[in-house]
């Protein structure tokens, strides 16, 4: 080996692990000793971010305009025609981006009432591909005079199975099951998650 080569080499100098463990024990036992709690600190840290942020801003640069999120009048007028067609969810939706940024808006202001009003007097329909569940506590659920079969049906109910599922587990006849269901449903027993794809 030449001489070069052993100038480049770097050498790990001799230790004791007996000492290498104590010490490193002893480091495990000291106490950490955390600083006094400052509630202004994170405030100062922000203040002096932002201070920097401004003052290292070229004077040249403007900022840009402000562009709104939503166009008001095309948002406005198709909120209006979905009004129209009796689409309430759709809407409803269109009603609430327009008062986001006019919330002063009286004919969004006037859509938005009547289709909040209309969605919660409608009360679903059920298919046998609708998907419920239990809504009712079990103090509640023991309060009702519920029939046999109303019970049986209820007892199915796991909120993953559609209808069609819970007419075949309790082996009722798919109409009569969702008419038990359709009760349950006006008493507020039972609620719909979602139609099953």
């Amino acid at each position: 080996m030449s001489r070069e080569r052993r100038d480049r080499e770097t050498l790990i100098p001799a230790f004791d692990p007996a000492d290498l463990a104590r010490e490193v024990e002893s480091s495990i036992v000291r106490p950490t000793v955390s600083p006094p709690f400052d509630p202004a600190a994170y405030a100062r840290i922000v203040d002096a971010h932002v201070d920097a942020a401004v003052r290292d801003t070229p004077r040249t640069l403007t900022a840009a305009p402000q562009v709104d999120a939503v166009d008001v009048d095309s948002v406005g007028r198709a909120m209006y025609g979905s009004y129209l067609a009796s689409d309430f969810p759709e809407a409803l939706t269109l009603a609430e981006q327009v008062l986001q940024q006019q919330p002063d808006h009286a004919l969004a202001q006037l859509v938005a009432m009547r289709c909040r009003a209309r969605l919660a007097s409608e009360t679903p329909r059920l298919g046998p591909a609708s998907i419920v569940r239990v809504k009712s506590s079990p103090e509640e659920l023991l309060d009702l005079a519920l029939d046999a079969t109303s019970v049986l049906v209820l007892r199915a109910i796991d909120g993953i199975a559609d209808a069609a599922t819970v007419a075949d587990l309790v082996a009722i006849p798919p109409a009569e099951t969702l008419d038990r269901l359709h009760e349950l449903l006006e008493l507020g027993v039972v609620e719909v998650v979602a139609e099953a794809s």
